[in-house]
C-alpha cells in the first residue's frame, strides 16, 4: 500500500510531489497517506493545504470518471431526436396523414433533442467551472510559479471562495503565503529574503492590533 510505505519510511514533501502519479497516489488516491498530506501542508503552509485539496479533487474525479465533454451534447440531442421524433412521426403519419406525421416527427424530434443536449451540456459546463479551476492550475503549475505568480493565483482562489479583499492585512498575508511556499520549495537566499521581508510586513501590521 502506498500510504503504508510512506508512513513507514518517513516523508519529505518534495518526494511526495516529485511526480504527478506519486502525488496523486499519496494525496488523492483511495490509499492516500495522512502523513503525506501533513508533510506537504507543513512544508508549504497554506499553499500546501491547497495542493492537497487539489490532488484530492483529482483523485475524486478519477474515481467518479470524467464528465462528458461538451461535444457530446449534440449526440444526446440527435439520439433523443431520432428516438422520439421519427417513430412518432411515422406512427402519427400512418394514422393522420403525411403532414401530421412529418410535423409531429419534426416537432418531437426538435423538442426532445436540442433542449436535452444543450441542457446537459450547460450543466456539465457549470460543473467544470465551479471554482476549482484555479486550484487545478496551482497543482499543475506549482513547480514553475514564482512568488508573484503564486500571489496572484492565491488572490483568484480567494475570490472564488468569497474571501477576496484588498486591505493591507489581506494583501500582506497573501504575499506571505506565496513567499513562504517559494522559499520552502526553492531554498534560495533570494527566496528566503523575500519571505523574511513579507513576514516583517505582516508583523508590523499585526503589532498594533496585539498591543491594543
Amino acid at each position: 500500500m502506498a500510504s503504508e510505505d510512506a508512513d513507514e519510511v518517513g516523508l519529505r514533501a518534495e518526494h511526495v510531489l516529485a511526480d504527478g502519479g506519486t502525488a496523486l497516489a499519496l494525496l488523492g488516491g483511495e490509499d492516500a497517506s495522512p502523513a503525506a498530506r501533513a508533510a506537504v501542508v507543513q512544508r508549504f503552509g497554506r499553499v500546501g493545504a491547497l495542493l492537497v485539496l487539489g490532488y484530492e479533487e483529482r483523485g475524486r474525479a478519477q474515481h467518479l470518471g470524467p464528465l462528458n465533454p461538451l461535444p457530446n451534447a449534440s449526440p444526446n440531442g440527435s439520439h433523443n431526436g431520432s428516438h422520439n421524433g421519427s417513430p412518432n412521426g411515422s406512427h402519427n403519419g400512418s394514422h393522420n396523414g403525411s403532414h401530421n406525421g412529418s410535423h409531429n416527427g419534426s416537432h418531437n424530434g426538435s423538442s426532445n433533442a436540442s433542449p436535452n443536449g444543450s441542457h446537459n451540456g450547460h450543466r456539465e459546463a457549470e460543473q467544470l467551472d465551479d471554482g476549482k479551476g484555479h486550484i487545478e492550475r496551482l497543482v499543475r503549475d506549482f513547480a514553475d510559479l514564482d512568488a508573484l505568480g503564486l500571489y496572484r493565483l492565491l488572490g483568484e482562489i480567494d475570490h472564488d471562495e468569497g474571501l477576496g479583499g484588498d486591505g493591507d492585512g489581506v494583501d500582506a498575508h497573501r504575499w506571505l503565503h506565496a513567499t513562504y511556499a517559494v522559499a520552502a520549495r526553492d531554498g534560495t537566499p533570494g527566496a528566503h529574503r523575500a519571505y523574511m521581508r513579507a513576514l516583517d510586513r505582516v508583523m508590523r501590521l499585526v503589532r498594533p492590533l496585539v498591543a491594543s
